[in-house]
């Protein structure tokens, strides 16, 4: 059990120490923002000045919360997973009291779990509804 809390540290500072190292970044200049909007979209119109109004930052906060999403998706359909799973659990459970419990306990822990990514789902998407 040490080695093992012992290696779960040693990722995590390693994971943590990696994302903590910034890379440069480089931005072109407006012009070169104006011409590939006008490439793009024209010279004028809602596209257009959606493409000058935005920055990279809102490509970048779009798809954490697409991959956030779709985590939370799979979390969410686990937990129902579980909690059918726990069901089913009680119902061959044939009256014996550790079996009961166990079922009871797979869909308090389910419950919890689908409340919590809900929670978390709900947090996500209004923090980056802010920016």
């Amino acid at each position: 059990m040490k080695k093992f809390l012992l290696s779960l540290g040693a990722i995590v500072l390693t994971v943590t120490g990696s994302l903590a190292v910034a890379a440069p970044c480089f931005a072109g200049s407006y012009e070169t923002k104006q011409a590939a909007c006008q490439a793009a979209y024209g010279n004028s119109g809602p596209d257009y000045d959606k493409c000058m109004n935005s920055s990279t930052t809102d490509g970048v906060l779009q798809k954490v919360k697409d991959i956030l999403n779709v985590v939370f998706l799979v979390v969410g359909i686990l937990a129902v997973i579980m909690i059918i799973i726990g069901g089913v659990f009680m119902m061959i459970s044939a009256g014996d009291p550790g079996k009961i419990k166990r079922a009871k306990d797979t869909i308090m822990y389910s419950v919890i779990g689908l409340i919590i990514t809900l929670l978390a789902f709900a947090i996500v998407n209004f923090v980056v509804g802010m920016f």
